[in-house]
């Protein structure tokens, strides 16, 4: 069965740090709210206030050290689509996609050297199976490694 899981980043209060919290998503469609996006924490049912831009599900993927994959996330892959030499060249981001004509996972590939040349989209998370993806960051607290794509 699929895992559905959401993280989203918390900001801290006096009891608690700041940093991500995992479970289940709750957004709030009242205009008096001015963060309408809860995580609740599946193990004891705490809830966190988590800032709406920084949420994202997991893909249903892991990383070669066990991280679990989520939307938003930024990785390196050394192997897919053109060359496998075993130097990192491409980075890559996962997002979440729904159109009439397609919804799922769907991630971006661009080369980050100048020894590989191209770049890859994918239709889903399962075209990756088998590579050693590498966690790097995220969109929402590394903003500056999406700008290296560009």
């Amino acid at each position: 069965m699929r895992e559905i899981l959401f993280r989203g980043w918390y900001e801290g209060d006096p009891d608690r740090s700041r940093g991500w919290a995992y479970g289940s998503l709750v957004k709030r469609q009242h205009q008096t709210f001015k963060n309408p996006c809860f995580i609740i924490e599946q193990e004891n049912g705490e809830v966190f206030i988590v800032k709406a831009e920084s949420v994202g599900q997991y893909c249903g993927r892991d990383y070669a050290n066990g991280r679990s994959a989520f939307e938003g996330d930024l990785f390196y892959c050394d192997q897919y689509p053109f060359v496998r030499d075993g130097n990192i060249n491409y980075n890559g981001l996962i997002e979440y996609v729904e159109h009439p004509s397609f919804m799922g996972w769907y991630y971006d590939l661009f080369p980050v050297s100048d020894r590989v040349r191209g770049s890859a989209c994918g239709s889903g998370m399962p075209d990756l199976e088998g590579l050693d993806l590498i966690y790097v960051g995220n969109k929402y607290e590394n903003p500056e490694l999406l700008e290296k794509n560009k």
